[in-house]
């Protein structure tokens, strides 16, 4: 795939994201998130997202390797599992009905995903292929700051251990209520910066997202300059970039790699 550039001030503008023909990336807002509900948002968003090592312990259950599965084939699956109807995708992808799509084999090896046998006479259907795979979660990923989960185990016995521990995640996640994500976020930039309920409710997830994360930048460099005026830190060995608080904001990788093991294979 060519690589290409995210347009931030377009998600940063809630501007709408045309990835292909039929396929246009929406930016919710926070009051939208907050009406349609915000863990099954969330949910949705972070299932559109997932990565074979972050569904692996439901690839086991039906006898698949996560590393023998790529990103775009556990997609289709859940395509055509139903997990992306278009009630549950709704705020991001509006009236695409990604549980209509089936998969299809276009030439010797390449597969994609399409829509053309529920389309009306005389409508282009719609088709996903890998590379638009791509671009979009790559949109969905960066509109909430997600990280790639990736894992990799050296062999099978630390591949079931990793599988085991997944799995006893999943049950100690599900017996506990649910949190809020956004709403210490929310109280933070009101109380900080001002914003009324009602600036926030109209804010994209992605604007909302980069202002919090902006505000940390500013903190920092707030809390930097009353060092240097106050003698407390050494300006000789500090990284005077700190000070800007207009700057890039700096990312982690995109790629989450927790469990790289090196036992060598079987």
């Amino acid at each position: 795939m060519d690589a290409f550039q995210v347009d931030e001030l377009k998600l940063y503008l809630r501007d709408e994201i045309k990835i292909a023909d039929g396929v246009v990336l929406r930016c919710p807002t926070i009051g939208e998130i907050a009406n349609y509900g915000e863990s099954k948002y969330f949910h949705v968003a972070q299932m559109l997202c997932s990565t074979p090592s972050s569904m692996k312990v439901f690839l086991a259950d039906n006898k698949l390797d996560w590393m023998q599965v790529s990103d775009f084939e556990l997609f289709t699956m859940l395509c055509r599992l139903g997990a992306f109807s278009k009630e549950n995708t709704g705020l991001l992808l509006g009236d695409l009905d990604l549980s209509s799509f089936k998969l299809y084999q276009f030439g010797e090896d390449d597969f994609a995903l399409s829509n053309k046998d529920s389309v009306a006479e005389g409508e282009n259907p719609i088709i996903i292929n890998q590379v638009i795979y791509d671009i979009l979660i790559t949109y969905v990923r960066k509109m909430h700051n997600f990280k790639k989960q990736v894992d990799k185990a050296g062999n099978s016995i630390t591949k079931k251990v990793l599988i085991d521990l997944a799995r006893q995640d999943e049950k100690m996640a599900a017996k506990k209520p649910y949190k809020s994500f956004l709403r210490p976020l929310i109280s933070a930039v009101k109380c900080r910066q001002g914003y009324s309920i009602d600036y926030v409710k109209d804010m994209g997830i992605f604007e909302f997202m980069d202002d919090v994360a902006r505000l940390n930048v500013i903190v920092q460099a707030d809390a930097a300059l009353q060092g240097m005026y106050s003698g407390f830190v050494d300006t000789k060995k500090m990284d005077k970039t700190v000070l800007d608080w207009m700057r890039e904001i700096q990312e982690e990788s995109n790629t989450k790699n927790k469990s790289i093991l090196k036992e060598g294979a079987n």
